[in-house]
């Protein structure tokens, strides 16, 4: 996946930079292994400690902490007004499979207001 990914930021360089990658990328990897190994648990991590933190000017801030009037929430407002891109996808696939691909995972979502309706609290 990592390669693939590196394909395409390639041809993005190329595309928009007029760059090849060539030109930036060292002609061999080093001698040191590369291992690729599972970051879940890394993520959850990140999840469970700063979900709820916002930027507000250069900084990072509780959501809770923010004023009603914080450019955040019209932010909010004005993207998700028809819905969360994100959870119409999630709730397509979920009527496509007749389950929950959240319940697959390696525990309940760290975050609770994020776990699927019914899932233990």
């Amino acid at each position: 996946m990592e390669i693939g990914q590196l394909h395409a930021a390639c041809e993005m360089l190329r595309r928009y930079d007029g760059v090849d990658a060539e030109e930036i990328l060292p002609h061999e990897l080093p001698d040191t292994p590369v291992t690729f190994e599972p970051n879940k648990g890394y993520v959850r991590e990140i999840l469970a400690t700063q979900y709820s933190l916002r930027t507000d000017g250069p900084g990072y801030v509780d959501v809770d902490e923010l004023p009603g009037d914080h450019r955040y929430f019209g932010h909010q407002e004005r993207m998700n007004s028809a819905g969360c891109p994100t959870e119409q996808i999630v709730e397509m696939d979920r009527e496509r499979r007749g389950t929950e691909y959240r319940d697959e995972t390696e525990g309940d979502n760290p975050i609770e207001d994020l776990r699927p309706i019914g899932a233990a609290r």
